[in-house]
């Protein structure tokens, strides 16, 4: 899992690196806006079976509400083709749209995106005349299942594009690994996903992620795989995706909130229980967050649906006779650590929090990070596997808003029992180049390597340093030093840019 986990991150992080500067909070644009420079259309096929337009939003911060928008067709002559759109393209996302079949395949055509207000990009291909305002142009007609698509290498079209339905065009996005590749190497880490399967990755269905042994989560909500926050949560799987332990599949679906109503299919493995209970968060689920609940006892498979993400774990039930008949109880014969962590300091950067914390004593199996944007809100978490060890323990917690206050707390878990809570400490994320330290006497506690022990024997007690107080909070803002930097390489959507807007060809 962790060699899979690796691999898809130096897989995706050129992708995620063109998204280096998140925003406060998402904002969506309308139809109604003014788009320029903003939407333009990059691949479209004019002879398959389902003739499609793909279209990609150029501003990386803000999605686009499509409603009101159009999709035009203008052959030289007949009839004027227009396709309604609806949806939202996601931030630096691509998105396609079917057309009618038998649309595209005239030997000759105008393609437009237009707002409410007009045409935002357009282009034309075959003999047709090259209109104002639409300075891509292609001689030819895409060959039979080929398609039209901006070539980054030539700064023009090609008719001869091996089709990338949703995908970065395969010709002059050299960075961009195919599907197929970030599978393979899923699959040589013991890691299944019906990736390579997918007809179009800007509207993947049913995708999921699958360790044989372990369990598997799929997805029930269409997703659009090039949203950039997808691809941050893809690059962090390794800190949002836990299948460690049998039983227990933990998930923070937190990035990807935009993107679905975050609804799944979980799938346990291997179980050896008789009559299994999901426990949420170590707890009985009062909420109805799970549903659809069934279980083959020959295989030990559970399936059910998860109406959020969060940690899950599968207990056995007891039975027990009642005058109103038989009553099942979720029961839990894990011992849950026996002390509440002591979180004394969070170091922030722009989008991370890393966050120290003195350990369980026992009865450890995993520790709980949850956080939210005032005191006592815990509607983000994460779960990680950890054991017994001495010395201040330190995780990070990834993909936060910049110039944000978050209220954090933690806890440890040992299998089905989660432990008591840490007390509640807040910090506040800052910009590029800045850092904010909460509780500057880190030196009086500074971490010592953690070291795995076979006993709770020797464990420090929580600090007593009378200086260290959770709720005394300061913060020292240090801008780095300004260091000169060379002239970036242009990412593969400013060079698109670059094509689109600014250059006639």
């Amino acid at each position: 899992m962790i060699r899979f986990l690796l691999v898809l991150t130096l897989s995706l992080v050129f992708l995620v690196s063109i998204f280096a500067n998140p925003v406060n909070a998402v904002t969506t644009l309308t139809c109604s806006d003014d788009l320029t420079n903003l939407v333009s259309i990059t691949e479209y096929t004019p002879t398959a079976t389902t003739e499609w337009v793909e279209i990609v939003n150029m501003d990386q911060n803000r999605a686009i509400n499509l409603s009101g928008c159009t999709i035009v067709y203008t052959p030289s002559s007949g009839d004027t083709t227009t396709v309604n759109l609806t949806g939202t393209i996601g931030r630096g996302a691509l998105l396609t749209f079917a057309l009618p079949t038998g649309t595209l395949n005239d030997t000759e055509g105008k393609i437009a995106f237009n707002n409410t207000t007009g045409i935002i990009h357009q282009v034309s291909y075959g003999t047709y005349p090259l209109p104002v305002g639409a300075p891509h142009h292609i001689n030819s007609v895409a060959e039979a299942d080929k398609s039209n698509c901006i070539n980054l290498d030539a700064n023009s079209w090609s008719a001869t594009c091996t089709t990338t339905k949703g995908w970065c065009n395969p010709v002059g996005f050299g960075e961009c690994p195919t599907m197929s590749t970030i599978a393979s190497m899923m699959t040589s880490a013991g890691v299944t996903t019906n990736l390579t399967s997918q007809t179009d990755y800007s509207r993947t269905t049913d995708l999921y992620f699958e360790m044989t042994d372990r369990g598997r989560i799929t997805f029930l909500s269409p997703i659009n795989f090039t949203d950039r926050y997808a691809l941050q949560w893809m690059q962090t799987l390794d800190q949002k995706l836990d299948l460690s332990v049998p039983g227990r599949i933990s998930l923070d679906a937190t990035l990807i909130r935009d993107l679905a109503d975050t609804n799944a299919q979980l799938t346990m493995y291997g179980l050896t229980l008789a009559d299994p209970q999901i426990m949420v968060d170590g707890a009985a689920d009062s909420s109805g967050i799970v549903s659809g609940v069934t279980y083959n006892r020959s295989t030990g498979t559970l399936v059910f649906t998860a109406a959020h993400f969060t940690t899950f774990t599968a207990v056995e039930r007891t039975t027990s006779a009642s005058s109103a008949g038989t009553v099942k109880a979720p029961t839990c014969s894990d011992p849950p650590p026996s002390n509440a962590p002591h979180l004394f300091q969070i170091d922030t950067s722009g989008n991370s929090a890393k966050l120290f914390f003195t350990p369980a004593n026992d009865n450890l199996s995993y520790y709980y990070v949850a956080y939210g944007l005032s005191n006592n809100d815990e509607r983000f978490g994460v779960s990680y596997s950890h054991g017994l060890s001495k010395g201040v323990v330190d995780y990070s917690v990834q993909g936060l808003l910049p110039k944000t206050t978050y209220y954090f707390k933690v806890r440890g878990g040992n299998g089905c029992a989660p432990g008591p809570w840490s007390n509640i400490l807040s910090a506040k994320t800052m910009g590029k180049n800045q850092t904010v330290i909460k509780n500057p006497q880190k030196q009086v506690l500074e971490s010592q390597p953690a070291v795995q022990l076979n006993s709770a024997e020797d464990i420090p007690e929580k600090p007593t340093n009378p200086d260290i107080k959770a709720d005394t909070v300061r913060e020292n803002q240090t801008p780095a030093p300004e260091i000169p930097t060379p002239p970036a390489k242009k990412s593969i959507w400013q060079r698109l840019l670059d094509i689109i807007f600014k250059r006639n060809y």
